[in-house]
């Protein structure tokens, strides 16, 4: 890592993986630029290691509740990084695993975190001077994984099956003739439409 580069939160393996810094939380975090250490350049969020544990519950009945919590903390953790201006130089990187689908053999197997994603790209349309990137990955501990933490060029990243994809968009194929003629009777001024 050529920077000097934190990890909040996991276990610290992807610390010890990276071969940087690791702290609890974003409050251990805080609290060790409050006694002195210099701001990191670069707050990689680890929330790959959470699973739910349903307990003997149904998981349709509490999986609403652990949404709820978990993006509650989030939430609360988003907002005390950007609030701290010892940090606005910081990027910020969270990092998932299997929060999100990269393809129709690819589902999500972290519903909890699911969520985050959206969280996080309103986070960086409403912050668009900072850096606020997301990573989802299969491997968390895969030594391959600094050069999708560091590109800050890409703002979201997955790693899957030690590849990297990013989503782009597409240039769709010839419109059907029928299918351009009910989509312009639908968008007629004085029909309702539906976004």
């Amino acid at each position: 890592a050529p920077e000097k580069v934190v990890v909040v939160g996991g276990t610290g393996g992807l610390a010890a993986v990276l071969g940087v810094g690791h702290v609890a939380d974003v409050a251990a975090l805080r609290a060790r630029l409050d006694a002195g250490e210099t701001a990191p350049e670069r707050v990689i969020i680890d929330e790959t290691t959470w699973r739910a544990s349903f307990e003997g519950q149904e998981p349709a009945i509490a999986l609403p509740s652990m949404l709820q919590t978990e993006t509650a903390r989030v939430l609360g953790e988003v907002q005390a990084l950007l609030s701290d201006a010892r940090l606005v130089p910081a990027a910020l990187v969270w990092m998932t695993s299997s929060a999100i689908s990269t393809g129709a053999d690819d589902g999500v197997g972290d519903l909890v975190h699911a969520p985050l994603w959206g969280l996080l790209r309103s986070t960086r349309n409403e912050h668009s001077d900072r850096v606020v990137r997301l990573v989802d990955v299969d491997e968390p501990s895969s030594e391959q994984l600094w050069p999708l933490l560091a590109a800050d060029g890409e703002p979201e990243l997955a790693w899957r099956n030690r590849r990297a994809l990013a989503a782009r968009l597409q240039a769709a194929g010839p419109v059907d003739e029928a299918l351009s003629e009910t989509s312009a009777a639908a968008l007629r001024p004085d029909g309702t439409v539906l976004i």
